[in-house]
């Protein structure tokens, strides 16, 4: 006999976003709603509403089925929407999935966030609302286009829109930050999850040659230009390959890294790679022998992530989740004031025998596991959402 807990009907999301598979470009949110898909596909029904192209790089997506629901794994449904779909058909939409809950994944969207809020809060108004603002109120993120946001802002606060929403924050760092912007929301944190399939490969290491890559959107807050001008600093005695992979955002950004990449010497040889399908991080990781990222700014990070989960110590800014890493030997992480300190990590690294490197491999997969409680995420996710398991 089926008990009657087995027959309770799965609750259901709705996502609206900007970005989703196969478009990668938009780097870490495509990661974080893949991730979350997958981490609660057994526990709820998920309706994923994005446009049927990348919107970072304009192509639209080959094979899809435009402006109906099709399945596309166990509980998740996508919907692509071309230039045809009405936004104020989104009604329509909340009627045919009667979701429990709606998640929203661009804070400075309008198409994708603010009016579909100032819709459903309206004419459904018991319906949770809720918007991950992806690291964008962070304070580095803030410097980029500050008049504008600063004026965005302003117009939430006036309209109150923002008062509709629970914010969700993935670590208490970006919890402040919005806080600091919007004094009187209501903020969550729960923090975000990866679903990579780890490749654990054995490479050769040489004492005196170090193999690195840049996993990261081609952007001025991702600070690829500042690595490299880094490397410039590299003895002539050590070999450095650095492979950076990426989607180009920025092209004139792009250019001035391709200029610092230009005048390395002939010990620094640097490649850049370009997007990298999601399928294939992992393979991609496994080939290198340090993740090398001083990122302004990640609220999770997930090639960090992804790196330690794979095996590889990582080398970023101590502006992420991720620190004291060296007390585990899973990597290094320093203030971008101080160079010296990353020059000195370089060469640290390329210096290391290969039972010395394994030791580092070994710190950053132990690190990332401790780190990572899924279990736990995943309560903290259905409460978010539905209120639904008390911890």
């Amino acid at each position: 006999m089926v008990g009657k807990e087995q027959l309770k009907p799965l609750k259901k999301l709705l996502v609206i976003t900007p970005w989703y598979l196969p478009g990668t470009s938009a780097g870490g949110p495509v990661r974080s709603l893949s991730g979350l898909c997958e981490l609660l596909k057994d526990e709820c029904e998920i309706y994923i509403f994005t446009p049927a192209k990348d919107v970072i790089t304009g192509i639209k997506y080959q094979g899809v089925i435009l402006n109906e629901w099709t399945n596309y794994k166990k509980n998740i449904r996508l919907f692509y929407h071309d230039h045809t779909f009405k936004f104020k058909n989104l009604t329509e939409i909340i009627h045919l999935v009667k979701p429990n809950a709606v998640y929203f994944n661009n804070f400075w969207s309008l198409k994708y966030t603010w009016y579909p809020v100032r819709i459903i809060s309206i004419r459904f108004p018991d319906l949770r609302l809720v918007l991950a603002t992806r690291g964008m109120l962070d304070e580095n993120s803030m410097r980029i286009k500050s008049l504008k946001k600063k004026a965005f802002l302003c117009f939430l606060k006036l309209t109150g829109w923002f008062k509709k929403v629970t914010f969700h924050a993935t670590n208490t760092i970006e919890q402040q930050n919005i806080k600091k912007h919007l004094s009187n929301s209501v903020v969550k944190v729960v923090p975000n999850v990866n679903f990579i399939i780890p490749v654990i490969k054995e490479i050769k290491k040489n004492k005196g040659q170090l193999k690195m890559f840049f996993l990261s959107r081609i952007s001025p807050i991702k600070k690829a230009d500042y690595a490299l001008e880094i490397l410039k600093g590299v003895p002539e005695n050590i070999k450095i390959e650095y492979d950076l992979y990426g989607n180009e955002e920025d092209m004139a950004y792009v250019e001035k890294c391709k200029i610092i990449a230009s005048q390395m010497p002939g010990h620094i040889k640097v490649s850049f790679k370009g997007s990298v399908p999601l399928e294939k991080t992992a393979e991609i990781i496994a080939d290198y022998h340090l993740l090398f990222l001083p990122s302004a700014n990640e609220n999770f990070g997930h090639a960090i992530v992804e790196s330690m989960l794979c095996a590889r110590p990582v080398l970023i800014s101590d502006q992420t989740p991720w620190i004291g890493l060296e007390i585990f030997k899973a990597g290094m992480e320093f203030p971008l004031s101080q160079k010296d300190k990353f020059l000195k990590a370089i060469i640290q690294f390329a210096e290391m025998e290969l039972y010395e490197w394994r030791m580092w491999c070994k710190g950053a997969q132990d690190f990332i596991h401790r780190a990572i409680d899924r279990e736990k995420t995943k309560r903290d996710y259905l409460n978010l959402f539905f209120d639904e398991i008390k911890n």
